[in-house]
């Protein structure tokens, strides 16, 4: 695409996160459909680690990030590591919280006897 085209799908994404935004994020391409009729899909163009501005930078020279002239989108992903200690720590902090919901109604009962 243009220069143009890459100014103002720059100026528009860095609207989305902070340029100095780290992460982890999904790089989609933009729907070659542009009108209503017939089927959408963005094409997920890749995941990649780093900074979001230079993400953008990298986006704007993938294949297919633009169809029509918007300009695709990116996404932040959350990665969540799995071990047998996190789901365990999940499970147990799962089990807490139930345990605290069914107190909480338990109070709220007792509360409502008083009002």
């Amino acid at each position: 695409m243009s220069k143009e085209f890459d100014d103002r799908t720059r100026a528009r994404l860095l609207t989305e996160h902070p340029g100095d935004d780290i992460g982890t994020w999904h790089i989609y391409g933009e729907d070659p459909n542009c009108d209503l009729g017939g089927s959408h899909i963005e094409p997920l163009l890749g995941t990649v680690t780093g900074r979001y501005s230079d993400i953008i930078e990298h986006a704007l020279q993938l294949p297919h990030f633009y169809s029509w002239g918007y300009g695709g989108r990116i996404v932040k992903v959350n990665v969540v590591s799995v071990t047998p200690e996190t789901l365990q720590t999940r499970n147990k902090l799962r089990a807490e919280r139930d345990a605290l919901k069914e107190r909480l109604t338990e109070v709220e009962r007792e509360l409502k006897r008083y009002e």
